[in-house]
């Protein structure tokens, strides 16, 4: 979650900027306010100069069977990974979902699902991790 947040808004993140960041709500060990602490601290560092100030005032968690924003998230996010696992291409790949991520690709401006998006493309993002062995 920290290094999706932290690419996710310290490129395009100014040094005045205040954000609230929602997560789904889950049962976890791990503390919210340690998780702002230490993206803030990530931010500064990583975006040395260019970000000097907190810019992540919280982190809230919300249900999101009850949020909708968080309910196109998840829908935006199981289209991408519906191609990314090449479901779309198995002989019994459900069409609604073959045609819902067809249509979101088409109106990003992207051949498919499967592809990044360019790294100065601020109104839809998809970036895939590189995990080191």
């Amino acid at each position: 979650m920290y290094q999706f947040l932290l690419h996710s808004f310290g490129p395009y993140a100014g040094n005045d900027d205040k954000y609230i960041v929602y997560l789904d709500q889950r049962d976890s060990s791990y503390s919210l306010g340690t998780l702002k602490v230490i993206l803030n601290r990530g931010l500064k560092k990583k975006f040395k100069g260019k970000i000097i100030n907190d810019i992540i005032r919280n982190i809230e968690p919300k249900d999101s069977k009850k949020t909708n924003l968080l309910q196109v998230a998840d829908v935006l996010m199981g289209a991408i990974g519906y191609e990314l696992n090449h479901c779309h291409l198995k002989s019994n790949a459900r069409r609604g979902k073959v045609l819902l991520s067809e249509y979101i690709a088409q109106k990003a401006g992207l051949v498919n699902l499967m592809q990044e998006t360019p790294y100065r493309k601020k109104d839809f993002s998809i970036w895939h991790f590189r995990f080191k062995k």
